[in-house]
């Protein structure tokens, strides 16, 4: 497996030929991170005029755009700072905050501590407390609720100790319970079940953190009335990729 730690060099061939490039996307900010891994991140590109020069914009830019209100009189709010030789442009979510609840539940409904470290997470009686939690919740929430777990593992570790404890059983009775698949080719399949129970008497899809229903899928309205986070998406400081691209940072 090849994995580009240093785009620069391709990117400088690209801008160099362009009258302008645009990037769009949904994780793009802040820009100035985005312009020093494009402009700065070699030393043939780092002493060059208009690469410093678009990375001050950058710069000014996400300190503009993070102190803007965005301009509420559009479909969407967006906010926009520009210069000569840089535009940027930043909207805001389709859903106004007025229609979003958001809470950080620190204990269940026992008063049962969520502890979702790595040594406490599997432990019975936080499995058990979740599950608690997450029952409550469905028998309130209508429609489609979606939880994000850290990891297959750790999803089918749950599955198994709501299975002994009885929870599972519970929690089938008040929705129809969706997995997601560990293979690719039957990701569409679940998706396509998952959405015609949710629409219907209301369904949970058990989900992983940067697994294959992460990101890239529209879950609407009704697909997702609920969303629910176990525990903070952590990177694993021992992934390779990442322990080469820190390196590759601390060095540029």
């Amino acid at each position: 497996r090849y994995v580009l730690l240093n785009p620069t060099a391709d990117f400088n061939e690209i801008a160099n030929e362009a009258y302008a490039v645009v990037f769009a996307g949904g994780t793009l900010s802040p820009f100035t991170h985005l312009c020093s891994e494009l402009l700065c991140n070699n030393d043939s590109v780092s002493t060059n005029d208009d690469g410093i020069s678009l990375l001050r914009d950058a710069s000014q830019a996400d300190e503009a755009i993070a102190k803007s209100s965005f301009q509420s009189t559009a479909a969407v709010p967006f906010a926009k700072w520009q210069s000569n030789s840089f535009v940027a442009f930043s909207c805001g979510h389709v859903v106004p905050p007025s229609n979003v609840f958001l809470r950080c539940l620190s204990e269940g409904p026992t008063c049962t501590k969520l502890d979702f470290r790595h040594s406490s997470r599997t432990s019975a009686t936080i499995c058990d407390e979740l599950g608690l939690a997450i029952l409550e919740l469905i028998r309130k929430v209508p429609a489609g609720i979606i939880i994000f777990l850290p990891s297959y593992s750790y999803e089918e570790h749950l599955v198994r100790r709501w299975r002994q404890s009885g929870l599972f059983d519970k929690l089938k009775q008040e929705k129809k319970v969706h997995r997601e698949p560990r293979k690719a080719r039957d990701t569409k399949q679940a998706l396509e079940a998952y959405n015609k129970d949710a629409k219907g008497s209301g369904a949970l899809l058990l989900s992983i953190i940067g697994g294959k229903m992460s990101e890239g899928i529209n879950f609407a309205d009704d697909l997702a009335r609920c969303v629910i986070v176990v525990g903070l998406p952590y990177a694993d400081i021992s992934d390779p990729i990442l322990v080469e691209k820190m390196n590759s940072l601390d060095n540029a």
